[in-house]
């Protein structure tokens, strides 16, 4: 689901199906999504507008739960799609401590205007927004 936002778009509506992955359908039927950032070359290659023109999409009105949804789409899903959930993709004692510090709780589903003020990679700060 990468751009996630394509997913809930007009153009993938007319498509006649063949891009007619909606979220909420493929969350009924028990997919397992997850969501990326392979658009890297894009002047800005946050997540956040998008994931805050999709969550009450993805919540069905219900931004709280729409965030909730994102969060784990973002997080813990992807490291279970390639095995790697022992490793990484939630915040526990004996996981890898690559994650990033926001200016809000996401998962409260308030992604638009959120900022990543600080990054961490095995443990060490490699980025810092205020400084």
């Amino acid at each position: 689901m990468s751009p996630a936002e394509l997913f809930v778009h007009p153009l993938t509506r007319a498509s006649n199906g063949l891009m007619n992955w909606n979220f909420t359908a493929l969350l009924d039927a028990g997919a397992h999504i997850t969501i990326g950032s392979d658009w890297g070359a894009v002047p800005d290659p946050s997540l956040f507008g998008a994931m805050a023109r999709i969550v009450e999409t993805v919540g069905r009105g219900d931004r709280k739960k729409g965030g909730a949804a994102l969060c784990r789409m973002l997080t813990l899903n992807g490291a279970q799609a390639v095995g790697k959930e022992r490793e990484t993709g939630s915040v526990e004692v004996g996981k890898r401590a690559n994650f990033v510090v926001v200016d809000r709780d996401l998962s409260e589903g308030m992604f638009e205007g959120a900022r990543v003020v600080r990054t961490y990679f095995e443990g060490g700060k490699v980025w810092d927004g205020d400084a």
